[in-house]
């Protein structure tokens, strides 16, 4: 599975993207083996200054998931 870490005004590091590919590969290798992509953004509010991470996940022909998190810290925010 192709899969892309951004970061919109964040600096996405290397430990964050390993732990993403990491964590996506797992998951999709148990429950969708034929996944074909994701792609994983992180951001950071104006205002209370938490992470927010987005995940867009193509699994298969016609199916997308959807995730969204928020915590004080990139890695709780896409755990």
């Amino acid at each position: 599975m192709e899969i892309r870490v951004s970061g919109h005004q964040v600096d996405t590091g290397e430990a964050l993207k390993e732990h993403v590919r990491d964590r996506l590969s797992a998951a999709a290798d148990k429950y969708f083996p034929r996944a074909i992509s994701a792609h994983v953004t992180f951001g950071k509010g104006p205002h209370d200054h938490a992470f927010t991470c987005d995940i867009v996940a193509h699994v298969m022909q016609g199916v997308i998931l959807k995730a969204e998190g928020k915590a004080a810290d990139a890695h709780p925010a896409f755990d």
